[in-house]
């Protein structure tokens, strides 16, 4: 793959005068290609020490310093964007504006309209439609993909002995819609007097869920083993498959929901065998395909788990949209000179296909890891301490503050590690990342738990970032 991806940036660049803006709260989610197209900038509403490292390398970053601003559209709405937004136009002659961000929404679609500006993504409406789990779950017997066993049921008509006799005393109960594993839920019924009073709303109540009464929930059979996740990019004329890597669930301190996610590990061995790992690639294909029929285009992530005891796979949730690792994976891609989804994923929108009679591979091995801190308190904090942005290394069992950095591209050896958080000032609502560690090895042990390493970092971290509840 020598040269592919220096023939990309000529011919994106040579394709494409059109300004391209990557809307997001957070700054850090939209690195990735700002080193490898022109006219690419990023605009987010939260206040960061990345957004000054990022503007003094050269790099435009628009900040709306107003963390009351929490989603793109509201961010995409605002005068001040529009003002920069359509400013940055004029200065490719007047070229229609292109934005990304990584969820669509009815709001969003309404001002790209209004402005004539071209959203590179899909639909609101298909993504919705895709990422009801309980409408998923009809999809996937349709195409004859294994999934846990499961079946649908009316929340306020279900008794706990029908459900110890049907999944046995663990279970994965699942709300059509939600983000982070925050509708997912590992119901675990040791106490025999839960049955006294049996509805699920009751289980769920106790998870922090709230009432689900007349509402359809999706009751699955839980399987022990690796969550692996992957991602993908469906264009016209091809299905690209990145590799497999761990997709880091149940560490309570970094994410409120058991099954949430807390990061990934793209280095530790997921001991998968032939068989597993080729039932996962004809799973995604097959998810490839029909999507393809619904016009879906760009990129996509699937979630699998592979059973322990028998290495049987399960496909079980699929993100419809760019993913939450879609940042560190595209400069990996980059680092590896490979040809970025992400970049791909624009092209495909603008109707220009960049890979026809190329056979690029996305499976090279990846020494690199992440994990997300998130508010795992039921309330809004702010941060009243805050880290700085850059690389560090331990020194003496202390966080010892090297350089500013922005990405994985800064890191140069194992020792070090990069830290990314929001700034003093900042409210962040329950579940929502507030900071991230990458490093250039895995933060998992062959047992898929926390390295030592991992949980010192963690520890110093939390110690140094300060939150507070919000006042009333």
């Amino acid at each position: 793959m020598v040269d592919n991806l220096e023939n990309l940036k000529n011919f994106y660049n040579e394709n494409i005068k059109n300004p391209v803006f990557f809307i997001h709260p957070n700054v850090n989610f939209g690195i990735g290609l700002e080193k490898l197209i022109n006219n690419f900038h990023i605009i987010c509403s939260r206040k960061s020490d990345l957004v000054k490292y990022l503007s003094n390398s050269g790099i435009s970053v628009f900040c709306l310093n107003n963390n009351q601003i929490r989603n793109s559209a509201e961010i995409l709405r605002n005068k001040k964007t529009l003002e920069f937004i359509k400013q940055a136009s004029r200065e490719t002659g007047n070229s229609q504006p292109l934005i990304i961000t990584f969820k669509p929404s009815p709001a969003l679609e309404k001002v790209c309209a209004e402005n004539n500006f071209k959203y590179l993504g899909n639909s609101w409406r298909l993504n919705r439609e895709l990422e009801n789990k309980i409408k998923f779950n009809e999809v996937l017997k349709k195409l004859k993909i294994p999934s846990a066993e499961s079946e649908v049921m009316d929340a306020d008509k279900i008794s706990y002995q029908q459900l110890k006799n049907k999944f046995g005393k663990d279970f994965i109960v699942q709300l059509s819609r939600g983000f982070s594993g925050n509708s997912t839920f590992l119901i675990t019924l040791p106490n025999p007097s839960l049955a006294k009073r049996g509805e699920i709303n009751f289980l769920l109540e106790n998870k922090k869920l709230g009432a689900v009464s007349n509402k359809k929930i999706k009751i699955s059979k839980f399987i022990k083993g690796p969550t692996v996740t992957l991602n993908a990019c469906l264009l016209k004329s091809r299905l690209l498959i990145s590799q497999f890597f761990y997709q880091i669930t149940g560490e309570k301190e970094l994410n409120q929901n058991l099954l949430g996610s807390c990061g990934n590990d793209f280095a530790v061995d997921l001991k998968l065998s032939k068989e597993a790992s080729d039932k996962i690639y004809d799973y995604t294909k097959k998810i490839g395909e029909y999507l393809k029929t619904l016009g879906y285009k760009g990129i996509f992530g699937l979630d699998f788990v592979v059973d322990e005891n028998n290495q049987e796979v399960h496909l079980i949730e699929i993100n419809p949209r760019l993913t939450a690792s879609v940042p560190v994976f595209t400069k990996l891609q980059i680092k590896n000179n490979e040809l970025p989804f992400l970049a791909l994923h624009i092209l495909e929108f603008l109707g220009l296909d960049y890979t026809a009679g190329l056979k690029p591979s996305f499976q090279n091995k990846n020494s690199f890891s992440q994990l997300i801190l998130r508010n795992t308190l039921s309330y809004p904090v702010k941060i009243f301490r805050a880290v700085p942005s850059g690389l560090y290394k331990l020194e003496n069992n202390k966080l010892k503050f090297i350089e500013p950095g922005y990405c994985l591209e800064s890191l140069n050896n194992t020792d070090e590690f990069l830290v990314q958080c929001l700034s003093s000032g900042n409210t962040v609502n329950p579940n929502i990342e507030y900071a991230n560690i990458q490093m250039n090895n895995g933060v998992m042990n062959n047992k898929f738990k926390l390295r030592n390493k991992s949980k010192v970092i963690l520890k110093l971290l939390f110690k140094e970032i300060k939150l507070k509840k919000l006042r009333n």
